[in-house]
């Protein structure tokens, strides 16, 4: 049924990222942590409730968003900006 489909939250971070124009720096400062705390979150397989309102919030997006399968060529088409 989702063939072809990744279900992960680092896939739609990094494509919301991409789509936005953001790193990971003003990812944290959005979410109010350091941005090794947002490495941490993206690690993670099952992160709290509450830390993915916090990720979605950042993007203005519901919680939902983050846990919908995306295609493989989103993700490969979203890159992963770089701190500098």
């Amino acid at each position: 049924m989702n063939e072809g489909k990744i279900n992960n939250l680092k896939a739609h971070v990094q494509i919301l990222m991409a789509e936005r124009g953001i790193d990971i720096k003003e990812l944290a400062q959005r979410m109010e942590v350091s941005t090794q705390t947002v490495y941490t979150i993206l690690g993670k397989a099952n992160p709290r409730l509450d830390t993915l309102q916090r990720i979605a919030n950042a993007f203005g997006v519901k919680v939902a968003t983050l846990l919908e399968p995306v295609s493989a060529e989103e993700y490969g088409a979203a890159t992963m900006p770089r701190e500098e």
